[in-house]
Order: structure tokens, then sequence, then C-alpha cells
């Protein structure tokens, strides 16, 4: 099964919610021991205070910065929540009989203030589902805030999120074999894939890939850990021993290997698409590689000019699934013939900016801006 490489992340180490030092009910009172390098911002205001604002939540990421930053220059009236700092210093407030505010020092903002939601995950939700060494304390603090966040995307149901509702999200929202069928009927070509635990079967498709076949992950691809981040790698076999274990966990979803393909990244916000290759300097074989595994300074991003079929299925994909913005996986081979591999909700794209020069969180803020004041 695939194998999880270690990739040091400051920015989630940032987030890194760690023991308190007092397991008590006074658990606000010493928030700052639950914390491991916390820093930034509690909340963010825009210059322009207008009464028809942009709610930004989640964490303070290298993405979030950047679609501030034009979110500013293109006068989009906003309030931005740190919520990994925010559930520790600020509140919130409900009734039976009036619905839920943001309390930000002495001002209090109600939902309905709101028109649109810039959303990304923030990093307690990872702390949450994968640290099994909270105290119970700190886990029902915790536990408490994720039900408020989902109070909060049920009350703005009726609003749009960039990129999409929470629950559309995450780990558990990843439909890659899914993905794979509608990127077909779109139009894209696509890998064999199979996802079963049937030892004869994978032989059968093995055999039928060509002999050679990549070991994938289906939906998780990184796990936050205290020591980083730990990147679930696929892994290219030439035959199934040694998979009962990875069958007894559950169905394994097992691709056609692709060769001497370039690997495309692709960011679709709203009608605009774009793309730039990614390429290892000086890999050390010509097997299979992830560049996912590399250090950024290892890596080569070129933008990349998409055919008209492409972008316009990407666009169409996004429509399908609900979506504002989305990352998705391609390769392309050496006769020019594209293949989709899966989309990111919403995946990762402060690289494709800062390192290929593609102008996604301009993107982004200009289809905020639309959503706001059409």
């Amino acid at each position: 099964m695939p194998k999880p490489t270690s990739k040091k992340s400051t920015a989630q180490k940032s987030h890194r919610i760690g023991k308190a030092k007092k397991a008590s009910g006074a658990l606000r009172a010493d928030s700052h021991s639950m914390l491991e390098g916390r820093q930034g911002w509690i909340h963010r205001w825009s210059p322009n205070r207008s009464k028809s604002h942009l709610l930004v939540l989640g964490s303070d990421d290298p993405e979030t910065a950047l679609v501030i930053r034009d979110l500013v220059e293109l006068d989009v009236p906003f309030v931005a929540i740190n919520l990994d700092n925010f559930i520790f210093e600020s509140d919130i407030f409900e009734t039976a009989s009036q619905s839920l505010s943001i309390l930000l020092g002495s001002k209090k903002i109600p939902l309905e203030a709101f028109k649109a939601v810039f959303y990304r995950r923030p990093g307690f939700m990872d702390v949450l589902q994968e640290d099994s060494d909270l105290t119970y304390v700190e886990w029902q603090f915790l536990k408490k805030w994720q039900i408020i966040l989902r109070s909060i995307e049920r009350q703005l149901a009726a609003i749009t999120w960039f990129p999409a509702r929470p629950s559309l999200l995450g780990d558990e929202a990843q439909e890659k074999i899914a993905d794979l069928r509608l990127s077909k009927k779109l139009g894209l070509k696509t890998p064999k894939s199979v996802r079963t635990r049937d030892l004869a079967s994978l032989e059968n498709y093995l055999h039928d890939f060509g002999g050679e076949a990549l070991i994938k992950e289906m939906g998780f691809r990184a796990r936050h850990t205290k020591e980083g981040v730990k990147v679930f790698s696929p892994k290219l076999v030439k035959n199934l021993r040694g998979l009962q274990k990875a069958v007894e966990l559950g169905p394994v979803f097992l691709q056609q290997h692709i060769k001497n393909a370039q690997d495309i990244r692709c960011v679709a916000c709203g009608n605009k698409v774009y793309g730039h290759k990614i390429s290892i300097v000086n890999p050390k074989s010509n097997s299979f590689r992830d560049w996912r595994t590399h250090p950024l300074e290892n890596l080569k991003m070129e933008p990349l000019e998409l055919p008209a079929k492409v972008r316009r299925a990407l666009r169409d994909f996004l429509k399908v699934r609900g979506l504002q913005y989305a990352c998705f996986d391609l390769l392309k081979t050496s006769s020019g013939v594209y293949y989709f591999l899966e989309m990111n909700r919403p995946g990762a794209w402060h690289f494709s900016e800062v390192i290929a020069g593609l102008p996604v969180s301009k993107a982004i803020a200009s289809e905020i801006k639309k959503s706001i004041f059409s």
C-alpha cells in the first residue's frame, strides 16, 4: 500500500495543538498552553467596511494571505477570522430565537451580514481528527468548535462558499473513482483503474495494465503529525506479493501506470483554468517518481497553455461537483495526450501562484467580488 513519507510543514506545525498544562474545566483560561507555536492574527477587517461583506473563515495560511491581498486590491469588504486563534480568544452568541453571531471584541456580527464565505480548513480540525494524545477535556473543547463550525455552515447554506461548504471538502469528501468516471464522461482520457479487495481480480487487472501499476490512496493524501506532514505516496508494483495485509484493511486502489508522462497541475476557478508543468530537478532514476514527496526547491514549474477541450472539461467538472474552484492533477504524454488523474478539494495552489506564476488568487478574489455584488 502507499507508504507515508515525512514532509515538514511550518504552517501546519504552527497550528498544532498540544497537551494542556492543566486538564481542567477552565480550559480557555489556560488556552495558550494548548497551542504549540501558535502565531498569527485572530481577526482582520478590510479597509472597506461596507455592510455587505465576505466572511473569510479558516486559518492563517499562505493561500488565505494571497486571497486577502487581492480582496483588498479589488476593494472587497470582508471580515477574516483565523479559527485556530479565534477559538481560544473570542466567542460566538446564539439563542433559541436569535441566529448565531460572531463576537469580535466589542462588535457583534450576525451571520446574516455575510453575502459569501471564503473557507480554508482550520488546523484544529486536523488535530481533532488525527491526534490520539488529546486529553478528554482538550477533545471536548475542540469538538464543541467543530459542531459550531457545522452550525455556521448550515445557517449560511444559502450563500456561496469558496471553494465549497466544509462538508464537501476534506478527505471524507474525496471521490477518486467517481471523479474518474465523471472526467471520462466529460471527454477526458483516464488511466484504467480498479478498487477492490479481491486479490484475484487485482491480479487480473495488473496483467491488463501491462504488468505494472500504481497502488494509490483513496483520498487521505496526508496525515498531520507532531513531526510534520506525512504524505501518502503511490507505489509502483509489478506483482502483488505481500499485498494480503493491505487487502485485509479494505479495498485497494490500483491504477494503470502512464509511462514517461509530464505531471500537470491545473487550477480552475469560475471560467478561468490555468495549468503548469511540474518536473523533478535531477531525478535519481527514470522509474515512477512522485513530485509531492520532494521539497519545492527540487521542483521546476512552468506555465502551460491547456487545450480548449481540457479547459472546458475542467470548468464543467466544477459545475457538476458544485465547487467554485479546485485543483486537478493531469498527465501529458510525449504524444500530447492528456490524462485526468484526480481532483483535489480544494487542493494546494500556493506554489502554482508563487513559483509557476499563475494568477490564482486574483481569479478567486474576482469570483468572490462577482458573487457579492452581482
